[in-house]
This record gives structure tokens, C-alpha cells and sequence, in this order.
């Protein structure tokens, strides 16, 4: 029997792009297992997809939706799926914080075969695959249930496997995500320029929903930083940069995978406990925010920047996709 998989996430100021790029690998993988790929997304999530030019596969199907309440999202996705009669298995994957048990529920009832991506441990859910590649533990995750398969911990990291570049240039990825909403990439930048090394060459990947970019372009105006506003491949930037200031979503997971240094500053709850677990392994630095003293702020970043590691990944394996696929089919 046909497959066919419907991937419900958003893309605006507020979530960033990171649910819709894990989404869209995760669909590239099962398309290449002959699973039909649907996208349930709302007109502004469309629009922000084509702004932030993320690639989307011509062999995607996309269902428009109306960005509107949980009961009312839950009800149109149901009905966008009826709406097309397939005689095939019916798998619909869920990746957005803020549709809770109510809307699992609602979806339960009409199909059983849900999956949830999720990144927090203790939010309620019903499903029937529930994925969490953060490093943690099963008996971790509050509210499991036995009739739930969980996929828990680094090993299901969605990213495949790849050969990546050994000799890496002396360069250093900022990167806070297409929001930033914490305006912490001019933050960095200011704190660099205090700094004044020369010996690397900095690579500032503004994203989309970046509300700081004029006030960023215009104090980065030396040969020491490239600002870059277009979504491009981050895999060519990974492959040339040894070092990488950021953020503790999804962008973290894929620099460890491709050897470099993090210093990560998190931008949401849900990263401290990762970061804790990475800079305790000593695979990060890690700064719990900016609110700090001057002096110690130059001095860290210096210390960071000047002490080249060799930060050879050896917490995910790059098998994640097959691993939740064979636990899907």
C-alpha cells in the first residue's frame, strides 16, 4: 500500500526557520523511500519559505492552511486530508511548540499514526511515534506513555551522513538563527570589534527576521567580517569555518557533526540542558547569556578564539534519519 506523510510546522519572526529545515530533511529522506510528501503550512509560512529561499522539492505537495487557533488548525488539517481521498497509510508528523495535547487528541482521533518532533521533556503529548533528539533519557521525558514508541536522544539526530573537510580554514560562523530576537548576533559583533584579532576572519549569516541588520552591516564594515543575507547551504560554511558563536538549536547539533568549536549562548530555555551536557563533555563553550562583566566578555571570547581544537564528533553517528525511518515504515 501507498504512504503518504503530511508535515505540519511554521515559519515566521518568532519560531525561525529550524522546525521547517529539520522537516523538509527529514520529507527529502522519505521521499527517497517512495513515501508521498505533503506539506501542511500556512500563506505566510509559504511566503516565509520563499523569502528565506529554503529550497522546496518540486515532488512536494503543499496544502495551504489558515494560521489561526489550535481547535480551528486542528479541525483544517484534518479536513486538508480527507479533502483529498487517498487510499494509502496516513502518517502525519508534527513539529510546532505550541499545538498541544488538545490538537494531538483531535488528530488521534481521526489518525492514529502521529508523530511528534518535540525538543522540550515535559509537555504533555499524544502520539504514536514521539521524537526527541536531545541528549536525553526515556525515563527523562514526563507524561510517557506505553502505547507511545519513543525515539530518544542524540542517535536520532536528523542529518546525514557525510564526508566532511579535515582542513578547515581559520574562520568563525555567527549565527543566531533567522530571528535572533534576542538580538545577540550584534551583541558577538560588538564584543569582537573591542577585540580586534586578525588572525580570523569572521562569517555573519543574517537571517530573514534579523531586525538589527543595518545597525550590523555598519559596524562590520572591515575586512575582517562577511555578512551574508541569502539562505545558503550551511554545509559549505561548516566545511570551512573552524569555529562557530551561536545559538543551542538545531545549527549546534549540525557544528559538532562537522567538527567545529561551538560557543554557544542559548536563546531559549530548552538549550540550557543540551549545553550543559555538551560543555561538561567539553565538546562547547558555553555562556549561560551576556549579562556578564566587560572585561571578563573580551577576555572569553578571546581565550575561545585563540585555542584551536580539534573537535572531533563523536556523539552522532549521522544515522539518525534511517533510524527513525526504520522505526516509521
Amino acid at each position: 500500500m501507498n504512504k503518504s506523510i503530511f508535515f505540519r510546522f511554521e515559519i515566521n519572526k518568532k519560531v525561525g526557520s529550524g522546525h521547517a529545515v529539520r522537516c523538509l530533511r527529514i520529507a527529502e529522506f522519505f521521499k527517497k523511500k517512495k513515501f508521498n510528501i505533503y506539506l501542511i503550512i500556512s500563506n505566510t509560512s509559504l511566503e516565509n519559505l520563499k523569502k528565506n529561499k529554503i529550497n522546496i522539492s518540486n515532488n512536494f505537495k503543499i496544502l495551504k492552511i489558515k494560521d489561526i487557533s489550535l481547535i480551528s488548525d486542528a479541525k483544517n488539517t484534518i479536513n486538508s486530508i480527507k479533502n483529498l481521498r487517498l487510499k494509502s497509510q496516513i502518517y502525519i508528523f508534527k513539529d510546532i511548540y505550541r499545538f498541544g495535547l488538545k490538537w494531538d487528541n483531535m488528530i488521534m482521533r481521526e489518525y492514529s499514526r502521529l508523530i511528534i518532533l518535540d525538543d522540550f521533556f515535559n509537555k504533555k503529548h499524544n502520539c504514536k511515534i514521539y521524537i526527541n533528539y536531545n541528549p536525553y533519557r526515556l525515563n527523562q521525558i514526563t507524561y510517557s506513555k506505553k502505547k507511545i514508541k519513543y525515539l530518544v536522544g542524540l542517535k536520532y539526530f536528523p542529518y546525514p551522513q557525510k564526508k566532511f573537510k579535515k582542513n578547515k580554514k581559520n574562520k568563525c560562523l555567527i549565527y543566531f538563527g533567522a530571528s535572533d530576537n534576542q538580538n545577540l548576533t550584534i551583541k558577538v559583533v560588538k564584543i569582537l570589534n573591542k577585540i580586534n584579532l586578525t588572525n580570523i576572519k569572521f562569517i555573519v549569516l543574517l537571517g530573514k527576521f534579523n531586525k538589527s541588520k543595518k545597525k550590523i552591516r555598519k559596524i562590520t564594515q572591515n575586512k575582517n567580517f562577511n555578512i551574508i543575507e541569502e539562505f545558503i547551504d550551511l554545509q559549505k560554511i561548516y566545511n570551512n569555518c573552524k569555529f562557530m558563536i551561536g545559538t543551542g538549536g538545531t545549527s549546534l547539533w549540525e557544528a559538532l557533526i562537522n567538527n567545529l568549536h561551538p560557543l554557544i549562548i542559548p536563546s531559549h530555555k530548552n538549550h540550557i540542558n543540551p549545553c550543559l551536557y555538551l560543555a561538561k563533555r567539553k565538546k562547547i563553550k558555553f555562556l549561560k547569556n551576556l549579562k556578564i562583566n566587560e572585561n571578563f566578555k573580551k577576555n572569553y571570547f578571546k581565550k575561545y578564539l585563540r585555542f584551536s581544537i580539534n573537535n572531533k564528533n563523536d556523539i552522532i553517528d549521522g544515522k539518525g534519519l534511517k533510524r527513525i525511518y526504520n522505526n516509521i515504515k
